[in-house]
């Protein structure tokens, strides 16, 4: 699974000495390298807990989506009482659909810069409020998204908010947009705005606007009706 994780540039930064006694290590039978990868792993998991432990506690039902085994085992130990894990769906419009017919969200909540196409616009579609949280874009993936300048608009105007890790990446997000209103910058505050269940979708919207601990990683989280029947 590790190998699905968008590593922060510090811990890419720390893997790259070992490239070169990697097979030294393998041949050893060492596999300290592979726990050191692992354990940063967890702590990419562990770091966004917090924010799935305030929306359960402000009594948003939580389903958190992934999409490898290995990170449905670790989630499923780690999540509060009041979050659930499923596996994304595959971003193919009928699979889209099918989940999201099922589990019916209220809110999407997309985590850094893996966005699926087909589940964005599909979401969006549905009038289902969407952020994006602790969203980067660097500029290899910015010069990949101009080759698709059809496709980069209209995803990233899905979202009601994108609340940027840094001014480089806000003014990056903001470049695509018609509005540079939505992207917000850094996401540095705590989610202290969240209204309880029950607000209504705008001001749920309005509430995402303000920045996020927290939020490390590619997991999107829905807050889901049918969590609640």
């Amino acid at each position: 699974y590790p190998l699905k994780v968008y590593f922060l540039q510090s811990a890419v930064d720390a893997f790259l000495p070992k490239r070169a006694t990697l097979a030294d290590l393998v041949q050893r039978g060492d596999v300290s390298f592979a726990y050191e990868v692992y354990h940063r792993f967890l702590e990419r998991v562990d770091a966004r807990l917090p924010l799935i432990e305030r929306l359960v506690q402000r009594g948003f039902p939580v389903l958190v989506t992934s999409g490898t085994v290995t990170s449905a085992r670790v989630l499923e130990k780690r999540l509060p009482a009041g979050a659930i894990h499923q596996f994304v769906p595959l971003d193919f419009p009928s699979s889209v659909k099918r989940f999201l017919d099922h589990w019916r969200p209220d809110l999407a909540l997309w985590v850094e810069s893996e966005l699926w196409p087909n589940l964005v616009c599909e979401t969006a579609r549905r009038a289902i409020p969407m952020a994006l949280l602790n969203a980067r874009l660097s500029a290899r993936s910015e010069r990949r998204w101009l080759g698709l300048p059809r496709l980069i608009k209209p995803l990233l105007e899905s979202f009601a908010v994108i609340l940027a890790q840094s001014e480089t990446d806000a003014a990056r997000f903001r470049a695509h947009l018609t509005q540079a209103e939505p992207v917000r910058s850094p996401a540095a505050e705590a989610l202290d705005g969240l209204p309880a269940h029950g607000t209504r979708r705008s001001g749920v919207a309005r509430a995402l606007s303000m920045s996020v601990a927290a939020c490390v990683a590619r997991y999107s989280f829905a807050a889901s009706r049918a969590l609640r029947e």
